[in-house]
């Protein structure tokens, strides 16, 4: 059970002093027969940001106790990496796997990836959304094209009658593009 943290305000590479009790857990660790004993004992602590749920886990030192005696009193210090969120978190003391209830803390001097990655998403975001309209620009372009070149084939397909005169002699010209004959004039 944590009493008290020296600050709430967490900065990277500061010494926070944490005092409770039953800070080492319950029991003092792992032994197997005569053969191999390792003490688990030691008072972990984790914090988690309340925006990203990124768990950090702070480097603590100077334990004053590892009793595992009910209630023991115990104060040792935690000091924060730089790669820590920014933000309000959460903060745990574990000790053989036996967390102690959240404390609010705020994390500043730390790491801005929260802010980082929502600024990504919203440019990727404006990215996808500057791709769809472009796509939809061409598209569009690409189909008023073939309606135009549809159009102009339609217009191109129909053959056309031209009268053409020569003194008294007259021809019908039938083409797509007629034109009179050499000595001949449109009539």
């Amino acid at each position: 059970m944590v009493s008290s943290v020296s600050s709430l305000n967490l900065a990277p590479k500061t010494q926070y002093a944490i005092s409770g009790k039953q800070l080492s857990g319950l029991t003092q660790g792992l032994h197997w027969g005569d053969e191999w004993q390792a003490a688990t004992n030691y008072p972990l602590v984790r914090i988690v940001n309340n925006a990203s749920h990124h768990v950090f886990y702070a480097t603590t030192s100077g334990i004053s106790s590892t009793s595992i005696a009910p209630m023991a009193p115990s104060t040792f210090n935690m000091t924060i990496g730089s790669d820590f969120e920014n933000g309000p978190s959460k903060l745990y003391v574990f000790a053989t796997g036996i967390a102690s209830l959240p404390i609010d803390v705020t994390i500043s001097g730390g790491s801005n990836k929260i802010a980082e990655e929502k600024a990504a998403a919203d440019k990727a975001a404006a990215d996808k959304a500057a791709a769809d309209k472009a796509a939809a620009d061409k598209a569009a372009a690409d189909k008023a094209a073939t309606d135009l070149l549809a159009q102009q084939k339609a217009v191109a397909s129909k053959k056309i009658i031209l009268t053409c005169v020569k003194g008294k002699l007259t021809k019908k010209v039938i083409a797509f593009k007629p034109a009179c004959p050499k000595g001949y004039k449109k009539k």
